[in-house]
């Protein structure tokens, strides 16, 4: 049974969280951000993505931004984790794998290197060279890629993801 595996980077962040108070953790979005993050969700919703799973950074920013998704698809069985903010590609892929079996589409809303440099690692390179080469570039701010997963979530490994479709969503 395929699975469906939607990686997304926060949209446009302001440099300094509102009165400095919170450092990066309460930074938010942006306009520009919010224009970005609701293109992102207008693209999926036309992609016909429903969520029954979802990880989302503790960030301020990205739970702005799954939040302007949430408007636009639906989106089960969300869960804020401390453990996406900040982590690398190795960790979110462990944490990939605690997914249920039961899920079919699962929603990662995390933050750069950690989101872009996972995408790369999950690649299996049958989209071709282009979409790998711009998978290595790492994912800009809205950044969306849309994987076909074979196995199961426990059973997911670096290579064994194949990209359906990736986007940046700009508005």
């Amino acid at each position: 049974m395929s699975r469906t595996l939607v990686l997304v980077r926060h949209a446009k962040t302001a440099s300094d969280p509102p009165g400095g108070v919170g450092g990066d953790h309460a930074r938010a979005l942006t306009d520009r951000g919010h224009r970005d993050a609701a293109a992102a969700a207008a693209w999926l919703a036309n992609n016909d993505v429903n969520v029954d799973a979802a990880l989302i950074s503790t960030a301020r920013r990205t739970v702005q931004t799954a939040e302007l998704l949430g408007r636009a698809i639906p989106i089960e069985g969300a869960e804020l984790a401390d453990d996406v903010y900040a982590a690398a590609a190795g960790s979110l892929l462990e944490r990939i794998r605690t997914i249920p079996a039961a899920a079919q589409t699962l929603l990662l809303v995390g933050h750069a290197p950690g989101i872009g440099d996972l995408a790369a690692l999950l690649d299996d390179g049958s989209a071709g060279a282009a979409v790998s080469e711009r998978l290595r570039g790492g994912l800009s701010t809205s950044g969306v890629v849309i994987f076909n997963v074979r196995d199961e979530w426990q059973l997911l490994n670096p290579g064994k993801a194949s990209v359906a479709d990736l986007t940046t969503g700009r508005g």
